[in-house]
């Protein structure tokens, strides 16, 4: 006698519902949970989901709004992985993260995009004159000239 198996249907849609609890669930420890190891993990497992645009807007959240450093460096570098940093994202980073070091991360991205124009380059003059942070003004500085070499 032949055991029941389920239609395959059946098993697909158990198969979604299961993805959408597991998906849901990362995405609360992503955003709620106070352990900054734990939000950091469950980012990490979101940068692999299949459901990529809801994975992108969680992390966006990660890092733009978490008060942790580590937390929004690994949402950088599931976006960044993702190829999913718009420059407007970038800018963000560049201009207003309280880490210096995730600043000069964020124009040291910048750097390496295609798109040159004059967006960039009026971004990377803001940087190089205001940033509090010397290492994060030099970086600007050295991307403007190399932008202005390629010229």
């Amino acid at each position: 006698m032949k055991p029941d198996v389920p239609p395959l249907r059946n098993r697909e849609e158990e198969r979604k519902k299961k993805e959408e609890v597991s998906f849901k669930s990362l995405e609360r420890k992503a955003l709620t949970d106070p352990r900054p190891e734990e939000r950091i993990g469950a980012l990490e497992r979101l940068s692999v989901s299949e459901d990529r645009a809801r994975a992108v807007a969680v992390l966006m959240h990660g890092l733009h709004s978490d008060r942790d450093e580590e937390v929004r460096e690994a949402a950088l570098d599931a976006l960044e992985d993702f190829e999913e940093l718009s420059l407007e994202a970038l800018a963000r980073v560049a201009v207003s993260d309280p880490a210096p070091s995730l600043r000069l991360r964020a124009v040291e991205l910048i750097g390496e995009r295609d798109d040159k124009g004059n967006r960039v380059v009026d971004l990377l003059r803001g940087i190089s004159q205001n940033d509090q942070d010397e290492e994060v003004r030099e970086a600007a500085i050295e991307l403007l000239d190399e932008i202005q070499d390629a010229k």
